[in-house]
């Protein structure tokens, strides 16, 4: 796996000149969904203690590499174990719902792995395989669009991942704004979007957090991520006004976003003294 990282967008004088907004921010080669002939596949996962991860499935190499939101590769889970044969290489087979917690309750990450005439697997990170189903699969192919999105609201801003059809790499771009979902009409969005309120900031004990659609929704998710992405503090919103306990944690920058249902609708920094 090639890993480059780009100070610089290039401009052609020939093309739609690129807005310094969208920086390119690093290149994954031949990492791009469609990669290696199509077998390759590149995206984004939520981990549940760790936070997000951007993922490098590489089927030719049989093996799921994991980089956190500085693309620094942190994790190689081995398909090995489960595929031993290493035959058969396609479009058949996938991984799905890679987690922390779905598959048991350590904090350890493991994934779905997918073959068809051969079963479904979860995988441990160290490649160790946990739980096979012989013959069975979870078809359900339909899904897979859905967690697979080219963009995603991060602790370190919004990222689009984009594919070159060409070269076969993925590329990650910084974005200036926040992506909004799980809006189903043009009222809902308007609520959605409205700012959530975050004070005081800077704040050496406790926030209060306005957000003015709890009154609309049964409740929200708040989140408090550290510089490296990590996951430091999660409270349920419940009413707005409601008062964030944030004296334990150290000193330093935090990125907070805000779910509804699952789905990003806010996010935002807050500086603890």
């Amino acid at each position: 796996m090639k890993l480059r990282s780009y100070l610089f967008v290039a401009l052609s004088s020939t093309a739609l000149v690129a807005s310094s907004q969208y920086q390119l921010e690093y290149t994954y080669y031949g990492g791009g969904t469609g990669g290696a002939g199509g077998l390759n596949e590149f995206y984004m996962v939520h981990l549940e203690a760790i936070g997000d991860r951007y993922v490098y499935y590489d089927r030719p190499a049989r093996a799921v590499y994991m980089m956190d939101l500085y693309h620094q590769l942190v994790s190689t889970i081995s398909l090995a174990a489960a595929d031993p044969d290493s035959t058969g290489i396609g479009y058949g087979e996938d991984i799905l719902y890679v987690s922390q917690h779905l598959f048991d309750a350590d904090d350890d990450v493991e994934l779905m792995f997918v073959k068809p005439y051969s079963g479904t697997s979860v995988i441990n990170e160290d490649g160790t395989v946990i739980q096979f189903w012989p013959n069975e699969l979870p078809l359900i192919a339909v899904n897979i669009p859905q967690e697979q999105r080219p963009i995603y609201n991060t602790p370190l801003g919004t990222k689009l991942i984009l594919s070159d059809q060409l070269l076969g790499d993925a590329k990650v771009y910084s974005l200036p704004g926040t992506l909004f979902t799980g809006i189903s009409g043009p009222h809902e969005q308007s609520v959605l979007s409205a700012p959530v309120k975050v004070y005081p900031n800077p704040t050496a004990s406790e926030v209060t957090v306005d957000i003015p659609w709890t009154t609309r929704f049964t409740n929200a998710d708040m989140s408090f991520f550290n510089n490296a992405g990590e996951l430091v503090l999660s409270e349920q919103i419940t009413v707005t006004g409601q008062r964030i306990n944030m004296a334990p944690l150290a000193a330093g920058e935090y990125s907070y976003r805000v779910s509804l249902n699952g789905q990003h609708v806010n996010a935002g920094k807050l500086t603890k003294l």
